[in-house]
């Protein structure tokens, strides 16, 4: 399996400053997100709706992200509101079209689609969210409903049990990691407590992110980055064998989640 990272930082948190992000704090940021190997950036929203202030992170034209400083592996994409598409119904081609030029001449990889919806859902997946949660009971109950039967929902959560906290001494990843964002730090074990007080038919998949080389670099730098940085000289078979020795001790950075409804 292959895991592809979003970060929607800029857009989401722009309900907060009306989109309003300045050109120079927006390049270090996507400067960040490239270091720690991201791979997808959702810059903001992209609308046709210009009433009141709005900063460029509200439209996120074409223009705007020509003037940005964007790292070449970085993938960028933006948000559409599926209403404004769908109070044109008869003209919402000549609205897509205003809103976006044809794939092979945009500056985007990725767009996606913001709607609500009264049906139920085969598959909930949530990613980086679960830590967020101040009652993981009442948010999983919730999400339950939202299910059909034999549906799914699919959390990647971040595990108290990674390497650089549980196994080596790094003060500077111990300053770094521990976040205020987060209600909790989940651990297989607190997260079997959570699932089986809920009487819930689960799994929990071990995940290792970051390599070898991400973990070098924390010793040497004390900060973050590196990621793939010394592949030069280590063998695939000797990076893939230490993700798989953390994954398979547990003493891994990520959990994957599978609940199932039945």
């Amino acid at each position: 399996m292959t895991l592809q990272v979003l970060d929607c930082t800029l857009r989401d948190g722009g309900y907060y400053n009306s989109w309003d992000f300045g050109i120079d704090l927006i390049n270090d940021y996507l400067k960040a997100m490239s270091a720690i190997s991201v791979d997808y950036v959702e810059l903001g929203f992209r609308s046709l709706d210009t009433a009141g202030f709005k900063g460029g992170c509200a439209y996120t034209t074409d223009s705007f992200i020509k003037k940005l400083d964007i790292p070449s592996e970085l993938k960028l994409g933006v948000m559409i509101n599926a209403s404004e598409i769908l109070n044109h119904r008869k003209r919402q081609a000549s609205t897509l079209s205003q809103l976006f030029k044809p794939s092979s001449k945009s500056p985007l990889t990725l767009v996606s689609i913001a709607c609500h919806m009264h049906e139920k859902f085969d598959l909930i997946c949530h990613f980086f969210v679960f830590e967020h949660i101040a009652n993981p009971f009442e948010f999983l109950e919730k999400q339950l409903t939202m299910l059909n039967e034999r549906g799914v929902i699919v959390a990647e959560i971040p595990s108290a049990t990674d390497p650089l906290t549980s196994v080596y001494d790094i003060d500077a990843f111990e300053k770094f990691y521990w976040s205020i964002a987060h209600h909790y730090y989940y651990t297989p074990q607190s997260l079997k407590y959570v699932l089986d007080k809920m009487n819930l038919n689960y799994e929990l998949i071990p995940e290792q992110r970051y390599d070898l080389s991400n973990h070098i670099n924390w010793m040497m730098k004390g900060k973050p980055g590196g990621q793939s940085r010394f592949n030069h000289i280590f063998s695939n078979a000797l990076v893939e064998k230490y993700m798989k020795d953390l994954k398979d001790h547990w003493l891994c950075d990520t959990i994957f989640l599978k609940i199932y409804k039945s």
